[in-house]
């Protein structure tokens, strides 16, 4: 059984208050945008979910059973995230939830430094990307565990805010949820297809928009594997869409059908004449900036001076600081400078 008191010491940190069961929402009040995935019986991958993770295209399989991430052991240090993740905008409240089976962990010896762990993961939309997540994890200290964990940007601090629970388990089949009312989000987990779901905690979390959703799975060590299954995932919000694309960006209003008018009797041949001269003036200054940007970029630093190509920028997937590499370097492992943990080089 789940326990409910944390096995790690309570903590306290300047704006993130631990936040009592009572407190807690009514499942699905309110929340009347869905999407949901039903990965059994769907043995392709979905169109609207991205692959993430090293060499997730073989470790990422979708089956007849359901999504399946497996992750074999060899890699040194803590593995990035692999799985998949949804780039839906949730605003105001909102509840996730997914159900996931456990195929095979490595012993407590094995699992490694932080974890072996399954993830329910959010990010939201702000200049740090504060993040949350929700695991099954095994631990070499605990053994199996459920862990609450989050990173949080405290601005009067000048530092992230990384509030974590413990909380034991056996079961290898269970869900795992995330809940937001108000700017407070709470942690719920079921032991078992059919159990009940029971609290974990909660912690100040913010009323920003959520950007992506996102379930992955991470190896500890090189001696640590993990083979999980996830069969459904639930996402439930009160506002819920995705982010903005060129292609889903709405049009601008057609012009008058006579050719001759637009814009309150403005002749079209004007307005036409009018674009050409702004496209021009937006070109040179466009052409302007490019050469100052480049001078800039030479002086600072941010242009390859092996190759004179710009640096490949990005994000590292284990602490989520801003990483630069050459470009020579797309699809290799590099150390991250702040965690030391291998991270991959993208293409672009």
């Amino acid at each position: 059984m789940i326990c409910r008191a944390p096995v790690l010491a309570a903590f306290a940190l300047v704006g993130m208050t631990l936040i009592a069961h009572a407190q807690e929402p009514v499942d699905g009040k309110g929340l009347q945008q869905r999407h949901v995935w039903t990965f059994k019986g769907n043995p392709s991958k979905p169109a609207d979910l991205t692959l993430l993770g090293p060499d997730a295209k073989n470790c990422v399989t979708f089956e007849d059973e359901g999504l399946r991430i497996t992750l074999p052991a060899g890699w040194k240090g803590d593995r990035p995230g692999t799985g998949v993740q949804a780039d839906l905008r949730l605003q105001g409240d909102f509840a996730i939830w997914m159900s996931f089976e456990i195929l095979k962990e490595p012993a407590r010896a094995d699992a490694g430094k932080i974890s072996t762990r399954l993830s329910l993961g959010i990010s939201k939309d702000t200049a740090k990307k504060d993040r949350a997540t929700n695991s099954r994890s095994v631990t070499g200290s605990r053994g199996s565990v459920f862990v609450t964990w989050a990173s949080l940007w405290n601005n009067e601090t000048g530092k992230n805010q990384m509030p974590s629970n413990v909380f034991p388990t056996k079961a290898r089949t269970g869900k795992l949820r995330l809940v937001r009312s108000g700017d407070q989000l709470f942690y719920h987990a079921a032991e078992g297809s059919d159990g009940e779901w029971q609290s974990l905690t909660g912690y100040r979390f913010g009323e920003e928009d959520v950007i992506n959703v996102r379930i992955t799975a991470a190896t500890g060590g090189d001696k640590a594997e993990l083979d999980v299954r996830i069969t459904e995932w639930h996402v439930d919000s009160i506002a819920l869409g995705r982010r903005p694309t060129a292609a889903t960006m709405p049009a601008g209003a057609p012009g008058d059908a006579s050719g001759e008018q637009a814009g309150g009797g403005i002749p079209v041949r004007l307005m036409v004449a009018g674009g050409i001269i702004v496209a021009a003036l937006c070109l040179a200054l466009a052409s302007w900036c490019l050469v100052r940007w480049r001078r800039r970029a030479g002086a600072h630093g941010i242009v390859s001076r092996r190759t004179g190509a710009a640096l490949v920028s990005f994000a590292c997937a284990a602490c989520g600081k801003n990483l630069k590499a050459r470009p020579d370097l797309a699809g290799r492992n590099v150390k991250c400078p702040h965690c030391a943990q291998q991270v991959l080089v993208p293409a672009s």
